[in-house]
């Protein structure tokens, strides 16, 4: 089962440590500092995985006692929190500083971890196929762009409030009610509106970035100004 797991996470890893690259390269960040994020993002999977992936009976009685749609909600919740709780672990006064790349970095991390987990359940309980293998390549492609979209709303959101604490749980609160909108159209098997729905935040994202970045909305101290750089770059190396 180790063995398992460690070929699926080299197999997939260049996959994701390309996404960065690109990334680090398109907002002129440094892939060394990014690659802590993404380590972290990782680290985040680890008591979601825990506590759902192994226990089926805490899944069961969470659709017994609360309904499917209720654990639907408490299964974004969960994710979205484990990526969020990186605004705990940054000294406050370097919060503003936090690029929204970094944030796109802990999600991609927080879907590499958990496509490895999907995979290796994948491969062990489906007939090895052509159609078998494409469900999982779409699956490992739609989780990481999902992950991405959800956490980039967070951060435009922040980015879009100046940076203010209310700002941040409001970017929190929207990124696990569009995961809800997500896990809820998977559940009713609607998988055909996904890529639409992606498309729609990310666009979304990236129209409240660029207006962010706009010199006609920033009008607070120059020591909170934003640098220009669309959807990628959320604040500026200025000292706080």
């Amino acid at each position: 089962m180790l063995i398992k797991f460690a070929l699926i996470a080299i197999g997939l890893l260049p996959l994701y440590l390309l996404a960065l690259k690109i990334v680090s390269k398109k907002a002129d960040n440094p892939i060394k500092r990014l690659s802590w994020f993404f380590y972290y993002g990782i680290l985040a999977t680890i008591p979601f995985i825990v506590f759902f992936k192994f226990t089926d009976t805490g899944v069961s009685y969470l659709n017994v006692k609360l309904g499917v749609l209720a654990t639907v909600f408490i299964f974004a919740l969960l994710e979205e929190i484990s990526k969020f709780s990186i605004f705990f672990f940054v000294k406050k006064e370097n919060r503003r500083k936090l690029y929204l790349s970094c944030l796109i970095a802990v999600a991609l991390g927080f879907a590499y971890a958990e496509n490895i987990f999907y995979f290796a359940e994948g491969l062990e309980n489906s007939v090895m196929s052509i159609g078998a293998i494409a469900t999982l390549i779409i699956r490992l492609l739609l989780a990481s762009v999902a992950h991405v979209a959800f956490t980039s709303m967070t951060g435009a959101v922040l980015l879009f409030g100046l940076g203010k604490a209310f700002f941040k749980y409001l970017g929190l609160a929207s990124a696990t009610s569009l995961h809800f909108v997500f896990n809820w159209i998977c559940n009713q098997d609607l998988t055909f509106l996904l890529w639409p729905f992606l498309c729609i935040i990310l666009f979304a994202v990236w129209k409240l970035a660029e207006h962010a970045n706009s010199p006609h909305y920033v009008k607070a101290p120059a020591r909170h100004r934003r640098t220009q750089g669309g959807l990628l770059t959320v604040f500026s190396n200025a000292p706080p």
